[in-house]
């Protein structure tokens, strides 16, 4: 690979033992490099496994630092302004489909191969940031999202997590007979409340579908999505959701879970809430010892298993300053010691997040990450988080919908007018990526 030769003859002077980038006996001094990386959390748990790795490759290379910056814009805006950033940490979804898209960043696939990802990262996994049969993206993990539910109601009650629907429904009305609201939902954040359009519609219609949706290639006026959103009218107006939703932010929805003391008049108390285990470290850790979780349930038996996918990796941006030292980066990141630490950081500080690939001999991952890589194990089908997967340009108008949709769920007519003419507002700008 040719990125990978220019790295290495920019990098080989950088230590005398063996690594990645060679060994060379009489190192030639060269001047430091420092790359800017841009990532999305700085202090929380993908930050120590990050940090982590980024300590690894300076021990190996003491010339190349790093400089961590947090996300101010959205990628794109770093992405149209060279020079970009050196590596930026991205998820698989709309952002980084548009960018493969437009050319904007180095291809990866030598490093797939010579790492064993393409062995090792499920195939429905690995499309989500495919094009041509082409990477862009080393995936470094992955979470998952489900029914997260306070275990001492449950038990108080004598419930058990349910598989089907009908279980679930059942479930939901004992919780209201005994004076419980279901379900807590952040409907003043599209992150988690479009993950109810993301699984109400995985479970009636299937992936291929849903795909098709976040895609822009089939309304919103189309009956099989229609029903998806009478589905979800039917269950605020039975009562399972919250009163207010609308108001609520994620913290605000999972503490309304797990305490009583919430702070806030109008939120109830509530059993469960649909959420990625991402959100829950904003929570005090004493307070989630009382969580457990569950697969959203299938609805029509005949609909195969799809899951929501968030994975978490690095790109490199095509107009990157020192976009060679950044491709070594990668490739070390890809290497199996370097995955087989970073897997054993992610299970001790980030149990939210299973690793892209499988630790190596004697690494233990958490009994809460190895639950989740079954789940997904389980999917026939995967998708990304509703939000990652359409256009950043409908965000505000999906979230005002579904403002206006929680305040008057009997409006499903305006509700699906709504979310139409956000997405023809995209479609007309050109914002939809006809697939590959």
């Amino acid at each position: 690979m040719l990125l990978a030769l220019l790295a290495l003859a920019a990098l080989s002077a950088l230590t005398a033992g063996c690594g990645l980038l060679g060994r060379q006996s009489e190192p030639t001094p060269i001047a430091p490099v420092e790359l800017a990386l841009v990532t999305y959390d700085m202090e929380g748990s993908w930050s120590h496994a990050e940090k982590s790795l980024l300590e690894q490759f300076s021990a190996l290379h003491p010339h190349v630092t790093f400089q961590r910056a947090p996300y101010v814009q959205m990628p794109g805006d770093y992405l149209a302004q060279p020079p970009s950033p050196d590596l930026m940490v991205m998820t698989a979804g709309y952002p980084l489909a548009r960018a493969i898209e437009q050319g904007q960043l180095v291809d990866l696939t030598d490093v797939w191969e010579q790492s064993g990802l393409l062995e090792q990262y499920p195939a429905g996994f690995q499309a989500l940031s495919a094009a041509n049969g082409k990477q862009f993206f080393l995936p470094i993990g992955y979470t998952w999202s489900a029914i997260y539910y306070n275990r001492a109601v449950f038990d108080r009650y004598g419930l058990q997590p349910p598989a089907t629907w009908s279980e679930f429904t059942e479930l939901c009305d004992t919780l209201l007979a005994n004076g419980i609201t279901p379900l807590s939902l952040a409907g003043d954040d599209v992150w988690l409340s479009g993950l109810w359009l993301d699984y109400l519609n995985l479970r009636l219609n299937g992936g291929e579908l849903h795909r098709q949706l976040l895609n822009g290639e089939i309304p919103y006026t189309d009956e099989r999505v229609v029903s998806v959103l009478e589905l979800w009218s039917w269950m605020l107006q039975q009562g399972y959701f919250t009163q207010h939703s609308e108001r609520l932010g994620a913290t605000d929805s999972l503490m309304a879970i797990i305490t009583d003391q919430i702070g806030i008049g109008y939120v109830d108390k509530a059993a469960m809430t649909l959420t990625s285990p991402s959100w829950l470290g904003y929570l005090p850790p004493a307070l989630l010892q009382n969580l457990d979780f569950f697969p959203f349930p299938a609805i029509d038996a005949s609909v195969p298993q799809a899951e929501v996918l968030t994975a978490y990796g690095y790109m490199v941006p095509l107009n990157a300053e020192h976009r060679d030292v950044a491709l070594a980066f990668v490739e070390f990141a890809a290497s199996a010691e370097a995955q087989s630490v970073m897997a054993q950081q992610i299970s001790a500080n980030a149990p939210d997040l299973a690793p892209a690939q499988s630790p190596g001999d004697g690494a233990q991952l958490s009994e809460v990450t190895e639950r989740g890589i079954d789940l997904m194990a389980g999917a026939q089908d995967v998708t990304p988080l509703y939000v990652l997967g359409v256009p950043e340009s409908m965000w505000g108008r999906v979230d005002n919908a579904v403002d206006r949709f929680l305040r008057s769920p009997d409006e499903i007519e305006a509700f699906v007018l709504a979310l139409e003419q956000a997405r023809q507002a995209a479609e007309d700008a050109g914002e939809f990526i006809v697939p590959q």
